[in-house]
């Protein structure tokens, strides 16, 4: 039994020699340059189209700091009617909040790419970044709603 799986793989070995063996060493050249070709348009594509998601992940992300600025903003404008007590309470969250906010604007102003699991690396990092600054915005939300319930 395995003599005859032994002899038909050497027989479908041979006829697959034989069958691409019958082009012309020229057509081979031919049909290596053309492969070639194809190769670098589609990683020339591919380049392309990385240059363009990576131009657009770092858009939503300056998009999502300026939304954090304003929202900061508007916290600040509601807590400035408030006694002194509370002006420094939220305050301080407040410059907290502003302080993350700016490490992410500056993650995203030096990120500087040039490998692909970097720019993984980048993305993970920024999204905790940003996965955090919404639980404390939340946090602060949810604090204030509690402060202007009370009153």
């Amino acid at each position: 039994m395995k003599k005859v799986f032994y002899s038909l793989g050497i027989a479908l070995l041979a006829g697959a020699v034989m069958i691409t063996g019958c082009d012309s060493p020229s057509q081979n050249i031919t049909d290596a340059k053309d492969a070639l070709v194809v190769a670098q348009d589609n990683l020339k594509k591919a380049k392309d189209d990385s240059i363009l998601a990576h131009q657009a992940a770092v858009a939503a992300y300056n998009k999502q700091i300026e939304a954090n600025e304003q929202k900061l903003a508007d916290y600040k404008v509601k807590i400035a009617k408030q006694n002194k007590t509370v002006r420094d309470e939220y305050e301080a969250t407040i410059d907290k909040l502003e302080a993350k906010n700016a490490a992410m604007k500056t993650m995203v102003a030096n990120n500087q790419v040039n490998a692909t699991d970097s720019w993984e690396d980048f993305k993970m990092s920024f999204t905790r970044a940003g996965d955090e600054f919404n639980e404390d915005m939340t946090e602060l939300g949810n604090k204030w709603e509690a402060f202007i319930h009370s009153k």
